[in-house]
């Protein structure tokens, strides 16, 4: 069996395809893992308990779980659950829908660890900060940080 430029040729259109899909489902689930990724960083960095103890529970979970078991997961317990709801099949691409949710869900919780820490990271006495006459960046919990606004 040889492979050749006319074998190609005959699969370029289903590459070109995937490689839509793939391009679709990394978009989505960057720009929606940044943003949810910075809320759970944001949440981390409350001094409302039970907020940073949820989303530590969230990215905690989420690192430890491979990916492959959950976008499986998400593939074949999604219409079963979709369908006990509503009480309808599902009438869209689960496999799409799937991938952009698995990878949307560990895209933000390494996300929000990349901002906690480069939050974290700043230091408590900067100098940028002592030249604005108060320590804006020392004080990133919420209570804190809106107490040093006002």
């Amino acid at each position: 069996m040889s492979f050749g430029l006319q074998e190609l040729s005959a699969a370029a259109p289903t590459l070109w395809e995937g490689m839509k899909t793939t391009l679709e489902i990394t978009f989505l689930a960057i720009v929606g893992g940044c943003f949810i990724g910075t809320l759970l960083a944001m949440a981390r960095l409350s001094s409302i308990k039970f907020l940073a103890a949820a989303a530590t529970a969230y990215v905690n979970f989420f690192r430890s779980v491979p990916k492959l078991l959950t976008i499986m997961w998400l593939y074949y317990a999604f219409p079963l659950f979709y369908r006990m709801i509503t009480g309808q099949f599902v009438n869209f691409d689960t496999g799409f829908v799937a991938g952009v949710i698995a990878f949307l869900i560990f895209e933000s919780a390494y996300f929000s660890e990349v901002v906690r820490a480069g939050i974290q990271s700043i230091p408590k006495a900067d100098e940028c900060s002592q030249g604005l006459g108060h320590d804006l960046w020392a004080n990133y919990a919420f209570g804190d940080l809106a107490a040093s606004i006002s």
